[in-house]
């Protein structure tokens, strides 16, 4: 899964989207094939699998990092599970 955000700084300045786009988060993009390959890794269905990364790619939109602190990591997976259990 891959997040863009929908704004982003680069240097001293901000990506500037036009007005129509003030609630724009960014983009997710999920690899279907790599989808599907995880969710049977893991013994579970592939609406799960693409569940699980949607809510971990918007988790980063909105600014949850895992590649940080065990805390950070912790954190974003604890925030995943409250999603994926009022979700299913």
């Amino acid at each position: 899964v891959l997040a863009f955000a929908g704004k982003e700084r680069r240097g001293k300045e901000e990506f500037i989207l036009p007005k129509s786009f003030d609630n724009f988060l960014g983009e997710i993009f999920i690899c279907l094939p790599r989808a599907k390959k995880q969710a049977k890794k893991l013994g579970h269905s592939l609406k799960n699998e693409l569940t699980l990364l949607l809510t971990h790619g918007i988790l980063h939109l909105v600014g949850y990092e895992d590649e940080g602190t065990e805390r950070e990591r912790e954190k974003m997976r604890e925030m995943e599970q409250k999603i994926i259990d009022k979700l299913t």
